[in-house]
């Protein structure tokens, strides 16, 4: 696949978010300040758990419905900035990095396919090392007051 950290010609880059850089999340506007069309609702297929020690959440491979956004950035946009915030470096080993980038289908509210888009995902084993607390509605939320 001949996705990398960015892009050239004219294919926009797209990125699921389903935490913190969420609109109206603590990351959102600080790291997503240059997307060029407005946050789209929809799902990817995976697990969602939210990280007490940490305030914000991981996705996890598995077949829920797990809701959050899609946002589309101008072609050139470098990826580097969100691989920091979530410490992704391309090329270090999985167990170096706490999230992984990958790319996943994301889909609209009436279960058709929208788009495909970058996502950052953590392996299982680091969500129970890390004292995740899964969320079966597939929603996660900083103002989830209810989460121990």
């Amino acid at each position: 696949m001949a996705n990398t950290n960015s892009s050239s010609g004219n294919t926009k880059i797209k990125v699921f978010v389903y935490g913190t850089l969420m609109p109206e999340e603590c990351n959102h506007q600080a790291y997503c300040h240059h997307q060029i069309e407005p946050p789209v609702l929809g799902y990817v297929r995976g697990r969602i758990y939210h990280l007490p020690n940490f305030g914000y959440p991981a996705l996890a491979i598995g077949e829920d419905r797990v809701w959050g956004y899609c946002l589309t950035f101008a072609a050139g946009f470098s990826l580097e900035h969100l691989d920091s915030l979530e410490d992704y470096q391309p090329g270090r080993s999985p167990q170096e990095n706490v999230y992984d980038r990958c790319w996943a289908k994301v889909f609209d509210p009436q279960d058709q396919v929208m788009t495909e888009a970058w996502l950052y995902r953590m392996d299982p084993e680091k969500i129970e090392q890390y004292g995740g607390i899964y969320l079966p509605n597939g929603r996660w939320s900083s103002q989830q007051k209810s989460i121990a």
